[in-house]
């Protein structure tokens, strides 16, 4: 779970990737993104709060990033998720 989205992926032989994001609320998915053949980079952006600084608030640094180099041996266009 990365910021109330749950973010899984998979592959099916060399040519088929994804990635899907969710955000479950009250046992009910409520938004839904998914992804082909696309490696995907996740960053936590939120406003600042008075006294924060970018450290202290995230910084928009990456929390999760997939791993498709290494499971298909190549190279995919890449994706950055903002949430």
């Amino acid at each position: 779970e990365v910021g109330g989205w749950v973010v899984a992926e998979g592959w099916e032989g060399k040519h088929a990737y994804w990635v899907h994001a969710w955000v479950v609320e009250g046992g009910v998915i409520t938004r839904f993104r998914e992804y082909f053949n696309t490696a995907v980079t996740v960053q936590e952006l939120r406003p600042a709060e008075a006294g924060m600084d970018s450290a202290a608030r995230g910084g928009g640094s990456a929390v999760w990033q997939s791993e498709a180099r290494a499971h298909l041996g190549r190279s995919l266009p890449g994706l950055v998720l903002a949430i």
